[in-house]
């Protein structure tokens, strides 16, 4: 290398290295030599995909723990809940009626059963 510091390419890829322009592996196949962009606008680039990952997990760690909590609730009461006895269909006369009450949603459904 005519003209320079180095007397050879192996030695300016290897100062390249240590000045922290690149970064350097020197494997079986030779030196690989990877540039490391300093550019102010690719680095505020990745400040802003890093705090948005940063946003994601962050709501994704609140999700969980919301789920986590209304598990829990649902546990607490199922635990304190009577336990319920199913029984089959049957008719004392053949003239009774069977009759079902299914509540179409919780507003239509009694003060009663829903405060329960």
């Amino acid at each position: 290398m005519n003209a320079t510091q180095w007397e050879t390419l192996t030695d300016f890829v290897k100062w390249l290295g240590r000045e922290g322009h690149c970064v350097v592996d020197n494997t079986e196949k030779g030196w690989f030599i990877t540039w490391i962009d300093r550019d102010p606008e690719t680095i505020q680039r990745q400040k802003q995909l890093n705090a948005k990952k940063k946003m994601e997990l962050d709501d994704e760690e609140r999700t969980s723990r919301f789920i986590q909590q209304q598990v829990k609730r649902e546990a607490q009461k199922t635990k304190n809940a009577p336990e319920k006895e199913y029984t089959n269909l049957r008719r004392e006369t053949e003239e009774e009626k069977v009759v079902f009450k299914l509540p179409l949603s919780v507003a239509s459904m009694p003060k009663e059963t829903t405060e329960k």
